[in-house]
């Protein structure tokens, strides 16, 4: 899939398809229980290999999802994952402690870099480097206001009250 326009929404039917064509395997094979009436843990198998390098709608919450139904318990067959260069560290370190069976660490994991993407997307909005961004703006402003006026007078600066700004 890479270089098309699948979105999120592809990589969550994607996994749900893995998912349902694993419980019917599941379903078929209960004879093979061990004497404790368990089924017997094996490393999951990758099933279906996606890669979805430059895919401009594929964006880490779909990256998430795959993650996300990957760990689900009880699961013979995964979805292994080539991604954004960005998130392909996380997705390899996920799948190898899927692999080895930690799947409480994956979740760990997962639910670690959920929320660092979050913290990194609502401080794009206003948290680093807001303040610079609003200096910036303000100077851009005062340019702009002196051309209007004709330019400083005298290089005195007449004083300009921006008015009170709370957050």
């Amino acid at each position: 899939m890479d270089n098309t326009r699948v979105s999120d929404l592809v990589l969550t039917e994607a996994a749900a398809s893995v998912r349902k064509r694993d419980f019917r395997q599941s379903v078929a094979f209960t004879e093979a229980l061990d004497c404790y009436g368990n089924i017997p843990r094996t490393p999951p198998k990758v099933a279906l290999h996606l890669t979805v390098y430059d895919c401009q709608n594929v964006t880490w919450t779909g990256i998430r999802e795959i993650m996300s139904r990957n760990t689900e318990p009880n699961r013979s067959k995964i979805i292994g994952l080539k991604c954004f260069y960005g998130y392909q560290d996380t997705v390899n370190e996920h799948m190898k402690r899927v692999r080895s069976g930690r799947l409480d660490s994956a979740m760990r994991l997962e639910r670690k870099w959920a929320e660092y993407m979050i913290a990194t997307e609502e401080a794009g909005a206003g948290g680093a480097g807001a303040r610079r961004r609003r200096r910036r703006a303000r100077e851009a402003a005062m340019v702009h206001a002196d051309e209007e006026e004709g330019g400083p007078r005298g290089g005195r600066r007449r004083a300009r009250s921006g008015g009170c700004l709370v957050m």
